[in-house]
């Protein structure tokens, strides 16, 4: 013989406010959301500052850009490119430029190639 189901007030007796319910859902839809995709950004690019010796220079400082990818919860380097300039303001545009985009890391290089030879 088949039993019959409680009605849901029944068997949750904690939820029956009707405030109770709805703060319930709320946390729910927001813990979902959070989960899935807290940043807006999937890519982020950052400059780096590296110093570097060369026979011909000595000792410089180079900019180059490091990209970050969002995977499961957490920001992880993907790729890097050092020593793209020695300018710190033509690097921090084109890092702009890249996050504003959301330049796929698939694209980071060629993207960077072609910058460089536009200079």
């Amino acid at each position: 013989m088949l039993q019959r189901k409680r009605p849901y007030h029944q068997r949750h007796p904690a939820l029956t406010q009707s405030n109770e319910r709805r703060d319930l859902r709320r946390f729910k839809l927001k813990a979902l959301t959070e989960e899935v995709r807290p940043f807006p950004d999937q890519y982020a690019y950052q400059v780096v500052c590296t110093e570097l010796h060369s026979p011909e220079l000595g000792r410089y400082v180079a900019y180059g850009l490091l990209c970050y990818q969002y995977l499961r919860g957490v920001w992880k380097p993907v790729s890097a490119l050092c020593d793209l300039s020695l300018h710190s303001e033509e690097v921090l545009a084109l890092a702009a430029r890249f996050n504003a985009a959301q330049l796929s890391p698939l694209h980071f290089r060629e993207a960077v190639e072609d910058w460089l030879a536009d200079l």
